[in-house]
């Protein structure tokens, strides 16, 4: 399922016009926020959240850890996807970048705090930074990006357990065919 979310950034700024990717369960123990540092192109295209190549590698990661793990699949959980970055900031001046980055993260910060997370995931750099901005993310620690890290966090007043995870775009550069870096 997928649902817009009303936009705090103003249309001076080209706001992206993405609808977040989301599952309700009713009395669900547990709520799961999936923070998406980058829109991949084609969501832009679609309008919609991890629906294209990026959302089926997901899917597919998330399948596959299931059965592994012989765990309970991701809808019998409450979750949604919501994109950290929400308008083009490439090519602007370095203070224009700071006020939409300074939106950003009022938005982002507006979303845990009506969500209410349990579990926070942060798929890539930019979004474990706004969900730990006390790191820049050239300070960002060395353990931050190890897979297992689990951190007790907080933010708008909820806390919740960050778990940073895997860059999807570093999986996806090349579109599957070998480089020389592997």
């Amino acid at each position: 399922k997928y649902r817009h979310v009303k936009f705090e950034i103003p249309d001076k700024y080209n706001p992206f016009d993405v609808a977040i990717k989301y599952n309700s369960v009713p009395d669900c123990d547990r709520r799961i926020l999936f923070v998406v540092g980058h829109v991949p192109q084609e969501d832009l295209r679609s309008r919609r959240l991890f629906s294209g190549t990026t959302g089926t590698v997901f899917d597919n990661v998330v399948n596959w850890a299931c059965e592994y793990y012989n765990a309970p699949h991701l809808d019998k959980f409450d979750y949604a996807f919501f994109n950290y970055n929400a308008a083009k900031t490439y090519g602007k001046k370095p203070e224009v970048v700071a006020k939409i980055e300074d939106l950003f993260q009022r938005r982002l910060e507006k979303f845990v705090a009506q969500y209410k997370p349990t579990h926070v995931v942060a798929i890539g750099e930019t979004a474990l930074a706004a969900l730990m901005p006390a790191y820049a993310t050239d300070l960002m620690p060395s353990w931050a990006s190890y897979i297992g890290t689990e951190l007790k966090c907080s933010m708008s007043g909820v806390k919740f357990k960050l778990i940073p995870t895997v860059n999807f775009t570093r999986l996806l550069e090349g579109g599957g065919k070998k480089t020389a870096s592997g």
